[in-house]
């Protein structure tokens, strides 16, 4: 699901918060040494992103943030910021020569090579509370 939030409002953070959890607490954050990758260049992604990325032709950046129980994918054109709210149980990641995250037969696929290395821990992260969830 693909949300629009440059203006937060109440019912999206509900959304949000119902499907994926709340947001961690700063002690949960810190414990777990962050809870966001790095920015990560979008390489590919499925058509279904094509009434989102392709606003214009600039380089298309995006970051994920950890939640309880599931896994927001922000990403920004222009002015508008959206999210993808993926829960652990339809998240697939497949990491071989690129990074690419898939819930529901949706993909985006990200540049492997610098930013795989910057974000090896925190995909690492992401795998093992999604391996925790679904146990």
């Amino acid at each position: 699901m693909i949300l629009e939030t440059t203006l937060q409002e109440k019912e999206t953070l509900q959304l949000i918060n119902t499907n994926v959890g709340s947001p961690y607490s700063f002690w949960q954050r810190i414990k777990m040494g962050g809870i966001g990758s790095k920015r990560m260049m979008v390489e590919k992604a499925s058509p279904h992103f094509d009434t989102y990325l392709s606003m214009t032709e600039d380089l298309t950046y995006a970051n994920i943030e950890l939640r309880p129980k599931g896994i927001l994918v922000h990403f920004n054109k222009r002015l508008r910021q959206f999210i993808w709210l993926i829960p652990y149980t339809d998240l697939q990641i497949v990491i071989q020569p690129e990074f690419r995250i898939e819930a529901q037969d949706v993909f985006l696929q990200f540049e492997a090579n610098r930013y795989l290395n910057e974000n090896k821990v925190f995909i690492e992260n992401i795998i093992e509370l999604q391996r925790g969830y679904q146990s």
